[in-house]
């Protein structure tokens, strides 16, 4: 995951908790906070399960699937 790809999560989780101030872009709210560290953690199970299948190794895939990948 790039540096690029965690602030345009960042970004994303401000504006789906907006709190009223356009130019406030800090994580300051219980709920922004828990929808980065969530997107965070999906983008890397979902890349960790990708090298999974690529290494041909289905049973590490389908344990990692176990623990959730929001869509």
């Amino acid at each position: 995951m790039s540096r690029d790809d965690i602030i345009a999560m960042a970004q994303e989780a401000i504006v789906l908790h907006s709190n009223d101030n356009p130019f406030d872009f800090r994580l300051t709210t219980f709920e922004q906070l828990e929808t980065f560290a969530a997107m965070v953690a999906g983008a890397e199970r979902a890349k960790c399960i990708k090298i999974a299948e690529e290494w041909d190794a289905p049973i590490v895939a389908f344990e990692i699937r176990k623990r959730g990948v929001p869509s």
